[in-house]
Parts: C-alpha cells; sequence; structure tokens
C-alpha cells in the first residue's frame, strides 16, 4: 500500500508541476506581465529619486500559477494582493487591511503597460456600500519604475485614491 501511496504522490506532484506555465487569456494581458515586476519595490519620492522605504515586493507563488505582492512589508497596515488568471482572464484578490478581500478582474481596455482592475465582489462585501478597494490600476512607465493607483469606494462614494509611484531596486530571482 505505502508504495501506491507514493506513485499517486509522484504522478499528482508531476502534474501539478507541467501546469506551470499559465498562457495569456485571449483579449489581454496575462500573468507574465505581473510576474516581470518580481522584486522588491521603494517608494519614489517627490524629487523623483527612489527613496529606502520598502512598499511592495511581488514574487512569483504556486508552481508559477500566482504571483504576490506584499504591500507596506512588516507595518501594521501590510497588505498582500495575490494575482492570477480565472475564468474572466487576468484577476486579483486584494487581502486589505480595512479587514476584507475585495476581487478584481481586469478591464477590457487594459494593455501591456497600463493594467485596469475593476471590483466584482469579494470576502467581507456584502454590497458596494461597505469600504474597500474598488479599482486598481498599474502603469509601467519603465522596466523598473510603476505608478499605481488605488481607489477606496464607500457608500458608493469614492473616499480615497492613493497614488503611488515605485522603483524596483531588487529584480530577486528574475
Amino acid at each position: 500500500m505505502p508504495r501506491i501511496a507514493l506513485l499517486l504522490n509522484l504522478c499528482l506532484w508531476t502534474a501539478c508541476a507541467s501546469t506551470s506555465h499559465v498562457p495569456t487569456p485571449a483579449g489581454g494581458p496575462g500573468l507574465g506581465m505581473i510576474a516581470a515586476l518580481e522584486g522588491v519595490w521603494v517608494e519614489v519620492g517627490e524629487d523623483g529619486s527612489p527613496t529606502g522605504r520598502v512598499t511592495n515586493v511581488f514574487r512569483s507563488t504556486a508552481g508559477g500559477s500566482a504571483v504576490s505582492e506584499v504591500v507596506f512589508p512588516g507595518a501594521p497596515e501590510e497588505m498582500l494582493t495575490v494575482y492570477q488568471v480565472g475564468p474572466e482572464g487576468l484577476e486579483l484578490t486584494h487581502y486589505c487591511a480595512a479587514g476584507n478581500a475585495p476581487r478584481m478582474v481586469l478591464d477590457a481596455g487594459s494593455t501591456e503597460n497600463d493594467l485596469r482592475f475593476t471590483c466584482t465582489g469579494g470576502v467581507g462585501l456584502e454590497d458596494h456600500t461597505t469600504g474597500h478597494m474598488h479599482t486598481g490600476r498599474i502603469v509601467v512607465l519603465g522596466p523598473d519604475r510603476l505608478r499605481t493607483e488605488w481607489a477606496y469606494l464607500e457608500a458608493g462614494e469614492n473616499t480615497f485614491t492613493g497614488v503611488f509611484e515605485i522603483q524596483r531596486v531588487d529584480a530577486g530571482t528574475r
């Protein structure tokens, strides 16, 4: 019996390992664009120079089928965003410091250098009156420079939009 269990585990592991390539969905950028952001990113100051404040860490995970982004690592307001390809194409789930997890899908008009996401629901969002991140945008300004924009919606109104310019300082295992 232990041999059968070992063989089944080996077959399962081999099947999972062979699915690490996630294709680009038709009509939009794929996970590869997000995976290319792997590394440590710091805030860019008002003078346009990178600061020492680490704001984002991107890392491929789950055999290449997802990319995790830790936002404000180590801070009390640390958050996690996980990108993956779902039934509607590229999507993300943002595990927010507000205690909810909005799910966003890539908008049809997005390009490789301008990804726009819109909330379609999520955990802790009974409706769109609960405060949550409702839209996200990643604009590629250069190979190691991004601008991100995140709009917070509460009671149907945009109450805050955070705009962050960040620069990669360590490419990780890219």
